[in-house]
């Protein structure tokens, strides 16, 4: 059975709001200014060519001047360390709670997931994408 996963959106880059839709995806972090993580609360439909869904739940949402918006493939989530223990969304929120920007949030969560894994095979693809918002006065 082939299938993918998939998560669409759409920015409104000047007010800094955006929607959300996913198929089957792992749900998106919304990194604040102050340097929480959060695990957005996304609703989700089945992945594509897995079931015959035409709808999809959106998620609506503002990502404010200085944050960031990351998405992730499983590979990241269930990444697998010598002992067979997966890295998971808990770490994931460690990994991210510093306030980096776009390309520093992808950086680092990608070292961090390389060196939680260590020698293990990699057993998924790894992709990570992030958006971030400049400060309004830049």
């Amino acid at each position: 059975c082939m299938f993918a996963t998939v998560l669409c959106g759409r920015l409104e880059v000047a007010s800094g709001r955006f929607v959300l839709a996913s198929a089957g995806h792992e749900p998106p972090l919304l990194l604040h200014t102050d340097g929480r993580a959060e695990l957005l609360s996304l609703p989700s439909g089945g992945p594509l060519g897995f079931e015959t869904a035409t709808d999809f739940p959106l998620y609506e949402g503002v990502l404010g001047a200085g944050c960031a918006l990351v998405g992730y493939t499983d590979g990241v989530t269930e990444a697998f360390d010598a002992q067979d223990r997966a890295y998971g969304s808990e770490r994931l929120l460690h990994a991210l709670v510093r306030g980096d920007d776009a390309a520093t949030a992808c950086r680092r969560l990608l070292e961090d997931v390389r060196r939680f894994a260590g020698d293990a095979p990699q057993s998924d693809d790894i992709t990570i994408l992030a958006i971030s918002r400049r400060h309004e006065e830049e």
